[in-house]
């Protein structure tokens, strides 16, 4: 479970303010209003509009300027640079109409939103290339660093002063991953991505400051995000951005032929005591086999099992309601079945039939709530598996 945190004085104050995941998060500057269908409401409009086409179509990021003298507008676009040309379209279309349904009538106005996530932000004065430290939006993981978090510290501090060294001196894209191994099992993998617009010194600043608002607030946790107007940050134990060279394409799980069966898998590796590992897999796929076929209404089951002392194994598994004990029992081992013959020794993964599906992660992917018979989301997130964007 993620925890969101609205502002810099959340953060700061520990505030919890709710559990979101990929939705847009519009911020309403408090800077002025315009009436609807002015000049300035249609200048707003289109280049808002503008924005969608021109994003991916130049690198992930874009900016324009639309009017005159009070009516004049400026407008900036930007996608995670491991986004595709249709994710980075998807995620600034839903931020933009998210925007102006938000902030109707606001002379100015931001949103971070997507996962991958995408910044839209639009003003009445001249922004680009201007460092900007507020608002902030941020969150983390609920679950612990359970042990040797000095240690942890030491690396994570390392890491993030790597990945902030490695972003800010990038000449186009301003976008860098890292990674950097705490066990033999264990990785930590670190983002950030600042405006391209900004120099060097004010993106080392801005990201720098993010990694001071995480630590804040959160240290311990299993992983976190902060965003602000010109960059983001996000770490996390389990890998959530794609490794090539950014070209816009967003992380996924490894895609499998489509009949009879949907299959998926995390390209991480189990790098220790694999044979320990699929016993305990084995047994906790066992668990929730009989979990789901059994009930009655939904045939929807969750479970957990300790790996290590701070590395658990989830699952989730479904059947359509309409299936017999039998043979949801049968769908969902034979599912189990599929995975193993082809993916056995991976960090996670999914198998989807018509009649069931089951999926599972090193990370919290679902709610222990009530089921609602939702499917179970693909993305980690912040997964994503994220509380709110990246």
């Amino acid at each position: 479970m993620w925890i969101k945190l609205k502002a810099l004085s959340s953060i700061l104050s520990h505030l919890l303010i709710g559990i979101a995941l990929v939705d847009a998060n519009p911020r309403c500057y408090d800077t002025g209003n315009f009436t609807l269908n002015s000049t300035y409401g249609k200048n707003r409009d289109l280049i808002l509009a503008s924005l969608l086409p021109n994003v991916s179509a130049n690198g992930g990021f874009f900016t324009a300027s639309i009017g005159q003298n009070s009516n004049k507008i400026y407008a900036l676009g930007m996608c995670r640079g491991d986004s595709t040309p249709n994710g980075c379209y998807t995620c600034l279309n839903a931020s933009i109409q998210d925007l102006i349904a938000s902030c109707p009538n606001r002379k100015e106005a931001l949103s971070w939103g997507g996962d991958p996530p995408c910044l839209a932000r639009y003003a009445n004065r001249p922004f680009f290339g201007i460092l900007e430290l507020q608002p902030t939006d941020a969150g983390y993981n609920t679950a612990d660093i359970t042990s040797n978090l000095t240690q942890f510290d030491t690396i994570w501090e390392s890491l993030m002063d790597r990945v902030v060294s490695k972003a800010s001196s990038g000449s186009s894209t301003k976008y860098a991953t890292g990674e950097a191994d705490f066990t033999a099992f264990q990785t930590i993998h670190a983002l950030m991505q600042c405006t391209p617009d900004l120099s060097h010194k004010d993106c080392d600043s801005c990201l720098r400051q993010s990694v001071s608002n995480y630590e804040s607030c959160c240290r311990g946790k299993q992983g976190g995000y902060v965003q602000k107007p010109n960059c983001w940050f996000r770490w996390d134990l389990y890998p959530f951005y794609t490794t090539s060279t950014p070209s816009l394409s967003p992380p996924s799980l490894s895609p499998a032929p489509p009949s009879p069966y949907i299959k998926g898998y995390n390209t991480g590796d189990i790098t220790s005591n694999l044979t320990q590992f699929d016993t305990i897999w084995e047994s906790l796929m066992d668990r929730v086999v009989s979990k789901a076929s059994s009930g009655s209404s939904t045939k929807y089951a969750t479970r957990e099992a300790d790996f290590t002392e701070f590395q658990t194994i989830f699952a989730l598994m479904q059947c359509t309601p309409d299936l017999s004990h039998k043979d949801c029992d049968s769908c969902l081992r034979q599912s189990v079945s599929n995975y193993e013959s082809c993916c056995r020794g991976k960090q996670g993964g999914y198998v989807q039939k018509p009649n069931c599906w089951f999926r599972w992660d090193l990370y919290p992917f679902y709610t222990t709530s009530t089921p609602s018979l939702s499917p179970p989301s693909l993305s980690p997130a912040p997964p994503s598996p994220y509380i709110k964007g990246m």
